[in-house]
């Protein structure tokens, strides 16, 4: 088992593959401290089969499913206390940090979604997966995963009113 971990290819692997693995990390969780949890988890389970998935070109793909599927189990084993307060004044926002300023926001909101719903949100929006893609992914229907995609995107239109929270149209295409 430990002889995978000190592999050239998935040493390489991890290096070239880290910050992309913890930007999808924060996007599921919506904490740093949580995304490098989550992907130090599933870097130790993908080294454990990396005798398997070596030589496939779908390695990181592999990745966020382990990380997604954990991300699932725990949130499901794990019912957070969640804090309710007032947000802070942080005033205006000069125009150069408006896009962070934004992201910010857009991940303070998804915090509020169920998991099943922020994880159909984060594979259709910021990975682009169809809803057949993601379905296959998760393992339901269709039909599930556009009628949770909506009510995700409702609740996103609730918690940032004024905010433009529009979706490709890339379904029509590829359902």
């Amino acid at each position: 088992m430990s002889e995978n971990f000190a592999e050239p290819q998935f040493r390489e692997f991890v290096a070239a593959s880290l910050p992309s693995f913890l930007r999808f990390g924060y996007i599921l969780t919506g904490s740093p401290l949580d995304s490098e949890d989550l992907v130090e988890e599933a870097l130790v389970r993908t080294g454990v089969a990396w005798g398997r998935i070596r030589r496939h070109d779908r390695r990181a793909a592999y990745v966020r499913k382990v990380m997604v599927r954990l991300y699932l189990n725990k949130r499901r084993a794990l019912r957070r206390e969640v804090l309710q307060g007032s947000p802070i004044d942080r005033g205006s926002v000069p125009a150069e940090y408006s896009t962070v300023e934004e992201r910010s926001v857009l991940a303070q909101a998804l915090t509020g979604l169920p998991p099943g719903q922020r994880v159909i949100v984060v594979l259709r929006y910021y990975l682009d997966m169809s809803n057949a893609e993601v379905a296959e992914y998760l393992g339901c229907s269709v039909g599930n995963v556009k009628s949770q995609a909506s009510r995700a995107l409702d609740k996103l239109r609730e918690q940032m009113p004024g905010e433009d929270i529009n979706t490709p149209r890339r379904d029509n295409v590829r359902s």
